[in-house]
């Protein structure tokens, strides 16, 4: 009984500082502009490896001596997710969403989600969120632009190497935290009560194995499919905007004079309108004024 209580109380010493080290902080990851998928799926950044926790960098012993997983600097592969959003005007938007449908399929890709607006009298648009591998993100968006009449495009890239190693070590962690805990309890030998705090014990080790297994697969999906979020709006009669000759220049600038002429002798007009009635009633003690001094002079010649 007594070496059964002993062994609980080494378990409750080890489950602390399990989660001492597991509660270092996740490091964030920012934006970035988007680079080649390919190239930076394949190299190395010494840099994200110097931000790997040690558990990850150096690999950990556990109390049985066996290993932890040690992951070699030199086989981390940078885990970046790449998103982007391409606009796209078409005269005509019968076929579109079958041409997407197809593109999206010809990339080894899917349509994740997709909205369609407007009727055949009046605009049409449609938007789709679209997920294709990685190795696919940058000949998908030059096949993309094919579509229609290019408007602007946005690419950004999030860097989560740090973060996906990082929860890697935590759950090979927490997974030799449950196999000493399984090793207790096959034991069979001690109080209720100490059986019941291990089950409990081994209850939230799955819990946060699963929470983290979640996350992981989370990182693994946003990595492995870029998201492409297309739209395309109909527009009839659409001329694509051309480089201004020297006669259109000189037209422009001649049209700009003759609107800011306008619009100075319209805002002269507004502001005699805006001012009237106060100058109505400020003329009233003026003309009392001069009144006054005309009686007084006349007074003054009439003597």
């Amino acid at each position: 009984m007594r070496s059964v209580a002993c062994s609980v109380v080494l378990l409750c010493l080890f489950s602390v500082i399990i989660g001492c080290s597991d509660s270092a902080p996740m490091s964030g990851s920012g934006g970035e502009k988007s680079a080649m998928p390919a190239e930076a799926m394949d190299s190395a950044s010494d840099a994200n490896v110097a931000e790997l926790p040690m558990a990850v960098a150096e690999g950990e012993i556990g109390q049985d001596g066996d290993a932890k997983p040690d992951v070699n600097p030199e086989q981390i592969q940078r885990q970046i997710i790449y998103t982007a959003r391409l606009n796209l005007i078409v005269e005509e938007f019968n076929g579109v969403p079958e041409m997407v449908e197809k593109l999206a399929s010809s990339h080894s890709g899917f349509i994740a989600d997709s909205t369609l607006e407007g009727s055949s009298g009046s605009p049409r648009s449609g938007t789709w969120t679209i997920r294709v591998p990685v190795r696919q993100y940058g000949t998908f968006l030059d096949a993309a632009k094919a579509l229609g009449e290019f408007q602007s495009l946005t690419t950004e890239s999030q860097e989560v190497t740090a973060e996906y190693y990082d929860v890697k070590a935590r759950i090979a962690n927490k997974q030799l935290q449950e196999k000493r805990l399984l090793e207790l309890l096959e034991k069979g030998t001690g109080k209720l009560e100490d059986i019941l705090a291990v089950e409990e014990q081994l209850a939230r080790v799955r819990e946060e194995i699963e929470r983290m297994q979640g996350r992981m697969r989370v990182l693994k999906d946003l990595t492995a499919f870029s998201t492409i979020t297309l739209s395309v709006n109909e527009i009839k009669g659409y001329q694509p905007p051309e480089a201004p000759t020297f006669g259109n220049r000189i037209a422009r600038a001649w049209s700009g004079s003759l609107d800011a002429l306008l619009n100075a002798g319209q805002n002269l007009v507004i502001g005699i309108v805006a001012v009237g009635p106060w100058l109505v009633i400020l003329s009233i003690p003026f003309i009392l004024f001069l009144w006054l001094i005309r009686a007084i002079v006349r007074k003054r010649v009439s003597r």
